[in-house]
C-alpha cells in the first residue's frame, strides 16, 4: 500500500512541474468537486422527473439556448420566457341560448424587445372543469399587436365526454397550443396581412416562413413579405375558454 501511495505521489510531483499539468490537475479537482456537489444537491428523481420527463421539456425545451450562452456570446438572442397566471384576468357569466355561460379570459402580456424572433410560442391549458356536458368548451385565443388586433387567432371547440363531467380535464397533461406550424393561426395571420398590409399570401407559404416569425413581425415594405421585420412592442394574448 505505501509503495503504491509513493508511485502515486512520484506521479504527481511529475506532473505538476509542467503548467499543463498543473492546469490539468485543477481542472480534473473542478470536476471532481462538481460531481460531489451534485450528488449533494440533486433529488434522486431528477433524472426520471426531470431530465427524462417529455412534459417538463415543453416549457423548457432542450434547443433553447441557456442564459449563459446569450450573456456570453450572443445578447440578441431571445430569452425563453415561461408565463404562469393561476388567477384569470377577468372571470363573467353571459347568457347565452337560455343557458348560463361563464367566460374565463387569461392575458398574457409580453414585452417584445429584440431584433430576433421566437422560436416558438406554446399556450398550455390546465384543468379545465366542465359541469354541464350539453354545452362544449370553446377555446379561444386573440393577439393583440402594436399594429392591430387578431379577435380569433386560434379556436377549438372541445367536447367533454359524460365520463368527465364535474372532473378536471387536462391534468397533469395539459391541452396544448404550439405556433409553430399550426395552420389555424397561419390562416388567421394570412387574412390579417391581407386586411392590414394588403399583402396576400397563402396560409401554408406563410407557413413555411414560420407562424411565430409572422405573430411578431411585419413587413416594412408594402405587399412585400420578404420585407418582414421583428415588430418591438406590447404583445398581448388573451386566452379565454368558455
Amino acid at each position: 500500500m505505501s509503495l503504491q501511495t509513493a508511485r502515486l505521489g512520484e506521479v504527481f510531483l511529475l506532473v505538476w512541474r509542467t503548467w499543463t499539468g498543473r492546469v490539468g490537475i485543477v481542472f480534473l479537482g473542478l470536476m471532481v468537486l462538481a460531481s460531489i456537489y451534485t450528488l449533494l444537491t440533486m433529488p434522486l428523481d431528477y433524472g426520471t422527473r426531470v431530465w427524462s420527463n417529455s412534459d417538463y421539456w415543453k416549457d423548457y425545451p432542450k434547443m433553447v439556448p441557456p442564459d449563459w450562452y446569450r450573456a456570453l456570446f450572443d445578447r440578441s438572442l431571445l430569452p425563453h420566457t415561461v408565463m404562469k397566471l393561476e388567477q384569470p384576468s377577468s372571470d363573467r357569466v353571459l347568457n347565452y341560448g337560455g343557458y348560463q355561460v361563464r367566460v374565463v379570459t387569461y392575458t398574457f402580456t409580453y414585452s417584445y424587445e429584440s431584433p430576433t424572433y421566437p422560436q416558438n410560442v406554446r399556450i398550455a391549458i390546465y384543468g379545465v372543469q366542465v359541469r354541464n356536458p350539453s354545452i362544449p368548451v370553446v377555446l379561444s385565443v386573440s393577439l393583440e399587436r402594436p399594429d392591430g388586433r387578431i379577435n380569433q387567432l386560434y379556436f377549438e371547440i372541445i367536447r367533454i365526454p359524460q365520463e368527465l363531467v364535474g372532473q378536471k380535464i387536462y391534468t397533469p397533461v395539459p391541452k396544448d397550443v404550439n405556433a409553430y406550424g399550426n395552420m389555424y393561426i397561419a390562416s388567421q395571420l394570412s387574412s390579417f396581412l391581407s386586411t392590414r398590409y394588403g399583402l396576400s399570401i397563402n396560409p401554408a407559404d406563410l407557413a413555411q416562413i414560420g407562424v411565430e416569425r409572422v405573430m411578431f413581425g411585419a413587413p416594412t415594405s408594402p405587399g412585400n413579405i420578404s420585407s418582414l421585420e421583428p415588430l418591438n412592442g406590447i404583445i398581448d394574448l388573451p386566452s379565454r375558454s368558455s
